[in-house]
């Protein structure tokens, strides 16, 4: 397995939240199956930078083995830090979101798919006016964004959104070439 880092951003954004977002491009035998011990070993580097830049006061120990758990709906979480992070993949892309909050993150390529008729499944009268109007593009831009606030909150995307909810999304626009077509939103509980 080979991941190659292709964006980063360290953050800190209003009051205390401070945040390490990464996107790799992982290159794999599996496919674009981007299993456990890739992701883990990933997000544990990020950890480590992530502390060093944004968090110094934070006691981390390098022999510290991070201990990885699941919430009940699939959240991961590490049982031994007291640091947030989530994940999120699309093709062989493998984004990393850490932060001093509760976070998520969706990251999509932009691919022909049926989002008219996702769109009436999935999203709200407001949301599919939209997607009408913008197209393709608004409907990844929506669909990331409900993505990341379900991430956020831990309890997925199926569950009513009430986006005024105590809950910060930021669009990421990506510059790089190689993201481009790709579309992302990240999440914080406050």
């Amino acid at each position: 397995m080979k991941a190659r880092l292709i964006f980063e951003q360290n953050e800190k954004l209003h009051g205390d939240l401070k945040y390490r977002l990464t996107v790799y491009c992982v290159e794999n035998e599996k496919g674009n199956k981007i299993v456990p011990a890739i992701w883990q070993s990933l997000v544990e580097n990020n950890i480590k930078e992530y502390i060093s830049v944004l968090q110094p006061n934070v006691a981390f120990d390098e022999d510290t083995i991070l201990q990885f758990e699941t919430e009940e709906k699939g959240k991961p979480y590490i049982k031994n830090l007291d640091i947030q992070f989530n994940i999120s993949h699309s093709r062989n892309m493998l984004a990393i979101l850490i932060s001093n909050y509760p976070c998520g993150i969706d990251i999509q390529k932009k691919v022909n798919c049926k989002y008219n008729e996702i769109t009436k499944r999935f999203f709200s009268k407001e949301e599919a006016k939209s997607v009408e109007n913008g197209g393709i593009e608004e409907f990844f831009r929506i669909w990331t964004k409900k993505e990341a606030f379900g991430k956020t909150t831990g309890k997925g995307f199926f569950e009513k959104e009430d986006f005024d909810k105590n809950i910060a999304l930021k669009e990421i626009v990506f510059e790089n070439e190689e993201l481009k077509e790709y579309f992302c939103t990240i999440g914080f509980g406050l």
